[in-house]
């Protein structure tokens, strides 16, 4: 059935659209200060072995990049950099993507791609959040079967997927088996943290003591992101002309060892709960928080400060020694 004038011509400025979010050679940074080659990537050294035999195997070859998946439970650990270093080094145009896509808004990105080019999807996990029909159309994409609309399937350039996501076990089987490159990425050590300090201040343009390059790593939790944002507030609170790290540290939302504002509140509720003891649900409505709290369950777990019960979240030895230094710290 032939589409109505008033169809193509929203589908034509969606197609316009789609291209002006391509990027290609440089342009695939703006915007960002990411590093262009994998040197200048601190860090990883197993994920971008893999990754640089990826792109020469595919220039190799003359074809397309594998679809790869970029996962790791942690946020913020350069997920989204190695994606547009992957993609520039493959010489390829890359277009981004995130959370739920329906079949619909993919198919004028799609078609206004060339082969061997690239979909950086982030938040991949997001695309079949709630309902898996959603996704429907992804995996006859990613086997090559073509685009399946409501029309039937549509050839479409072949083109490479970059997945990145924190939580890969929302993904059905079917889906992550597609993807053929899966590097593995891991938390940094600190070493590699207080470099990738020194060079993020140094590309912020924010100049920051030696010494205070791993109290910066440790307050951020060797996380690139966090140390940006602590970065961030360090550059601020230069103007108050009462500069100090642990006024940054604050205004970050963290702690001098690493823990979130809503992780520190969480180990206060637990000090005065019974047994120090407390449901998930409890704990989330004493917060008053309207996200997930998984994030900072997780920090709290890794530092060894909270357990998981049969009755919920529990504080350990050290969670209730940390808990009750919270509270000396906020009086002082």
């Amino acid at each position: 059935m032939p589409l109505s004038a008033a169809m193509e011509a929203r589908l034509a400025a969606r197609r316009s659209t789609a291209t002006q979010r391509i990027k290609r050679g440089d342009s695939i940074f703006d915007g960002t200060d990411y590093p262009r080659d994998w040197d200048g990537f601190i860090g990883q050294k197993a994920a971008k072995e893999h990754l640089k035999a990826a792109v020469a195997s595919a220039v190799h070859r003359q074809t397309r990049l594998d679809h790869t998946l970029l996962a790791s439970g942690l946020q913020g650990i350069g997920k989204t950099t190695l994606a547009h270093i992957l993609s520039y080094q493959v010489g390829a145009g890359m277009v981004s993507i995130s959370g739920p896509v329906t079949v619909e808004e993919a198919r004028p990105i799609l078609m206004s791609l060339s082969d061997g080019d690239v979909v950086f999807w982030d938040e991949f996990h997001l695309a079949v959040a709630g309902n898996r029909n959603r996704a429907d159309w992804v995996l006859p994409v990613l086997t090559g079967d073509g685009l399946l609309t409501s029309a039937g399937a549509e050839a479409i350039p072949d083109v490479s997927f970059v997945a990145a996501t924190t939580d890969v076990g929302k993904l059905p089987l079917t889906v992550t088996s597609r993807f053929m490159c899966k590097p593995k990425i891991v938390s940094y050590t600190d070493e590699e943290a207080g470099t990738l300090v020194r060079n993020l201040s140094d590309r912020m343009g924010i100049c920051v003591e030696p010494a205070e390059e791993p109290l910066i790593a440790r307050a951020a939790n060797n996380n690139p992101r966090d140390m940006r944002m602590i970065l961030t507030a360090c550059r601020d609170v230069a103007y108050t002309g009462d500069y100090s790290l642990r006024k940054a540290f604050a205004w970050a939302g963290l702690s001098y060892d690493g823990i979130p504002t809503v992780a520190q509140e969480m180990l206060l509720l637990l000090l005065t709960a019974k047994d120090n003891t407390m449901s998930i649900d409890s704990i989330a409505v004493s917060l008053g928080e309207p996200g997930p709290l998984r994030h900072y369950e997780q920090v709290l777990m890794q530092k060894g400060y909270t357990t998981v019960t049969g009755r919920g979240r529990k504080l350990t030895d050290d969670g209730l020694l940390r808990a009750e230094q919270l509270i000396q710290e906020r009086e002082s």
